[in-house]
């Protein structure tokens, strides 16, 4: 019976350790997202590719739309950025039409999960 009770309690620590590395990594993500949005908005595309060199434009425009940014001004931004290009242009970025039907998207999931 002792065994079985220090197994459990080493189940119990091992589970309780677990739990306390994902709850840190996550907070982790959320301190990162809220300091993006507490980010001047000049500033946002810089500290974005500074801070985000892997991420996507979805994961920019999700921050923009939390920090309440209108389209214009993230497309400004995006375009300041080299991701958007008005007039639907190459250059390896997204044309605008791409990047209205990406923001409706974002904004739509935004809505539907709150």
């Amino acid at each position: 019976m002792a065994t079985s009770t220090t197994e459990l309690k080493l189940l119990f620590h091992s589970t309780r350790l677990a739990r306390s590395v994902q709850v840190n990594a996550d907070f982790g993500k959320i301190e990162q997202l809220l300091k993006l949005i507490s980010t001047p908005s000049v500033l946002l595309g810089d500290v974005f590719k500074t801070n985000y060199p892997d991420s996507q434009s979805k994961d920019l425009i999700v921050a923009m739309g939390l920090k309440g940014m209108r389209r214009g001004e993230m497309t400004a931004i995006l375009e300041a950025m080299g991701i958007a290009q008005a007039g639907g242009g190459g250059g390896g970025g997204i044309d605008t039409d791409q990047l209205k039907m990406k923001m409706t998207s974002v904004f739509k999931a935004n809505t539907n999960s709150s």
